[in-house]
């Protein structure tokens, strides 16, 4: 079975207040960032949204497929390999 996705966007206003919308977005987002820096006395970061994802598991296998695709082989990453 598969799911339909009916889902689409309704525009809600003029197209100048989708681009003050978003004007806002972006001020409110470097507000952010430079408490972020500041706070953190970091002077040199330029992005502070990224979040880090942390994996943690026991007793676990990463294993790549034989057919992993050339774009996607570099150092451990090899067609195959487990780790």
């Amino acid at each position: 079975m598969q799911a339909t996705v009916s889902w689409r966007e309704i525009p809600q206003g003029s197209a100048e207040d989708e681009r003050l919308l978003f004007e806002k977005l972006a001020q409110d987002m470097m507000h952010v960032q430079l408490k972020t820096r500041r706070r953190s006395k970091a002077a040199g970061i330029q992005r502070a949204f990224h979040a880090k994802p942390i994996f943690a598991s026991i007793d676990a296998t990463l294993r790549f497929n034989e057919d992993l695709p050339a774009d996607f082989r570099a150092g451990f990453a090899q067609p195959g390999k487990a780790y």
